[in-house]
């Protein structure tokens, strides 16, 4: 795959992912806008909160912060009555973090999750709870128990909302459209990204950067499908959805460490100090993985214990990232300048989230805006920056690869002619000799009565004599997979590097004749040659420039023979 044809493909694809993603996002809003008038509830006020033996009277939920810590094995109680004007086929969202849960309607237990993993002190996930209520469940008393499976698994009640249960989906999504098309855009855009970089990195290592670049977009779309439990669309198995949404969170820096030591890996070994230190971060996120998912697994300690560890070492690696990468802009490639600006940005964002994540968590547990993460919206944009510094990364490369091809053809070209020179064959030659399995062939021209010609048409004409024979030679032998070169003066070489058949060397030189032919009924010079034939079987040692000797001393005796038969 060639560079440009690369550089349309990323656009191409880009271009079909965003325009699938409006699609998306215009089909839900269709549908949220023909369910505006639904009635939803949040059922905010008049709630009686019991933790234990303590009681708290008139509870609004938005207002209310658990005056202590919330410990695993507690029992929190929520009690209120339902609203009398509720629809008849009614459903209650509640949203949990690490929490068993337990809705009891009019006395009755309508709905039960994580009894079973608590008695067994299994991981407990986290997600919302849609609850079908009985028809005419209005005025009833609604009882919610979480039983909470974590230290600290939550600080405040999220909003409990009530709503038609036909609509409760399109509250959903009306709730996190933006969040979503993150987290959809994000994972798609990932997906594609990997197989597009695995495909072209098969041709071209220079391609490799679009691996971790789709595999962190790809984890971060991971993981802000199931933090915006979008995943329960596809999964109702929280404890699964909850552990993917951590191990992917846990797992996402580990390719854009490796994506930063790629880009930098120059300048970080001209300090192998440097390079050590970034291999050893990824090295220590690699064994945050494997130790978190040991303890995990053997129900040690569960991934949401690890949190706050992981923002530790997250803001180690990032700091470390500016630091190690910090110079003079300058001194930095552009596609490099790009990825500072995206390091930056979701440097920026990562602690803004951290920050946010810590706040409303401890210390305004009651805002609910904050219980909304920026990341996904932060990776979508540093996503768009790594591909435009890739897409300049490839652009740099398609012009130096441009400029060295011209410098190439200015090397090896002949400036008369257009056909191979010295030069050229002088690296054939080397690339013969220092391969001892290597066989070749040469036939070597001198173009007839050049001195005449410019003796007697002038010089010019010698020229266009010269460039009528190097086309003729050219359209006799390019099929055959020869190089064409002109040594110099009037001498010319047919070089192929293998042994090549006898009478497919006798065919050519039969069209050669015919072409010389042809242009010599135009010019008024004649178009001729003699040659000489050699094959590298026909020396005793393994050197070019016999063979070369040996072809320049057949053609000479038949030149001397023709010469003899034109004076006869």
């Amino acid at each position: 795959m060639g560079s440009r044809k690369l550089v349309r493909t990323i656009i191409s694809v880009l271009g079909i992912t965003i325009s699938l993603m409006c699609t998306f996002i215009f089909f839900f809003h269709v549908i949220t806008l023909n369910h505006q008038n639904y009635k939803r509830y949040e059922l905010e006020y008049g709630w009686t909160v019991q933790v234990n033996d303590k009681v708290y009277e008139n509870v609004t939920l938005s207002e209310f912060t658990f005056p202590e810590i919330i410990h695993k094995g507690d029992v929190v109680t929520l009690t209120t009555t339902l609203p009398r004007s509720i629809p008849a086929n009614s459903t209650i969202r509640i949203l949990n973090y690490l929490t068993g849960v337990e809705v009891i309607v009019g006395g009755q237990s309508q709905y039960l999750y994580g009894m079973d993993l608590l008695q067994q002190e299994k991981f407990v996930g986290s997600g919302y709870h849609f609850v079908n209520l009985e028809k005419f469940s209005g005025g009833r008393e609604l009882k919610i128990v979480f039983y909470p499976a974590e230290e600290a698994a939550f600080t405040n009640v999220p909003p409990i909302v009530l709503t038609d249960s036909n609509y409760i989906y399109a509250d959903f999504f009306n709730s996190n459209v933006l969040a979503i098309f993150c987290a959809v855009f994000l994972f798609i855009l990932g997906n594609v990204l990997l197989i597009v970089g695995f495909c072209a990195h098969a041709k071209d290592a220079m391609y490799h950067r679009l691996v971790p670049i789709g595999a962190f977009s790809y984890l971060i779309g991971l993981w802000s499908m199931c933090n915006t439990k979008f995943m329960e669309l596809y999964s109702v198995n929280l404890e699964f959805n909850t552990v993917l949404e951590y191990i992917t969170l846990y797992i996402a820096l580990i390719p854009l460490m490796v994506l930063i030591i790629q880009v930098r890996k120059e300048a970080l070994m001209r300090e192998r100090w440097k390079y050590w230190v970034m291999i050893g971060l990824t090295g220590i996120l690699a064994l945050f993985v494997l130790i978190t998912t040991v303890f995990h697994v053997t129900n040690v300690m569960h991934y949401a214990a690890f949190v706050s560890i992981f923002h530790g070492i997250a803001l180690l690696c990032g700091f470390t990232v500016v630091l190690l990468g910090a110079k003079p802009i300058r001194e930095m490639e552009k596609d490099e300048r790009v990825l500072n600006i995206g390091l930056l940005e979701i440097l920026f964002f990562g602690i803004v989230d951290m920050v946010r994540f810590n706040l409303q968590k401890y210390v305004f547990p009651e805002n609910t805006m904050m219980s909304v993460s920026i990341l996904p919206l932060g990776t979508l944009i540093f996503i768009i920056i790594l591909l435009v510094s890739y897409l300049v990364f490839i652009y740099t490369k398609v012009l130096d690869e441009a400029t060295r091809d011209t410098l190439t053809a200015m090397a090896f070209e002949d400036s008369m002619t257009g056909l191979y020179n010295r030069a050229k064959a002088e690296e054939l030659f080397e690339a013969f000799n220092v391969n001892k399995d290597r066989n070749c062939t040469m036939i070597l021209f001198d173009v007839d009565k050049l001195k005449q010609t410019n003796d007697t048409f002038g010089h010019n004409q010698g020229d266009v004599l010269l460039k009528v024979f190097a086309d003729s030679l050219r359209r006799s032998f390019i099929d055959s997979g020869a190089y064409v070169l002109r040594m110099g003066g009037d001498e010319f070489l047919v070089y192929w590097d293998r042994m090549q058949e006898q009478k497919k060397i006798e065919r050519d030189l039969r069209k050669l004749i015919d072409n010389n032919q042809k242009a010599s009924q135009t010019q008024p010079f004649l178009v001729e040659a003699s040659f000489g034939v050699a094959f590298s079987d026909e020396v005793e040692e393994h050197d070019a420039e016999a063979i070369y000797k040996l072809a320049d001393l057949r053609m000479y005796e038949m030149k001397a023979l023709s010469h003899k038969k034109r004076q006869d």
